[in-house]
């Protein structure tokens, strides 16, 4: 019964501990709708978690942002990728978004 019971508590676990983290993450479908965000995600993208949850990436990322095509050769390699002052900006996202990307693949 021990066994059960810790593994009903595992997403809480893992979305405590990446709600304790102090940059944004987030997961992302295969047609890019955001299926997690963390609590700094929710900071990020000025917009509640459960608002992030039901939109597309592309909805906050600039049409020619480089991490869509990160997020694409992450996909076509099935490799991690990371990226350094990234510049996320855009009209919903703001100004001086400058980002380091970490892209990982994350098969279920």
């Amino acid at each position: 019964m021990a066994i059960e019971a810790e593994k009903l508590n595992q997403p809480s676990r893992a979305r405590r501990v990446l709600d304790t983290l102090r940059d944004p993450v987030i997961m992302i479908d295969s047609a890019n709708f955001i299926t997690f965000a963390n609590l700094q995600a929710e900071y990020f993208f000025s917009s509640s978690i459960s608002q992030i949850s039901k939109q597309l990436l592309d909805d906050y990322i600039a049409f020619s942002s480089p991490l869509l095509a990160l997020i694409e050769q992450v996909r076509e390699e099935n490799a991690p990728i990371n990226e350094y002052r990234v510049d996320l900006s855009s009209p919903r996202l703001g100004s001086n978004r400058l980002v380091d990307i970490h892209v990982t693949p994350v098969n279920e």
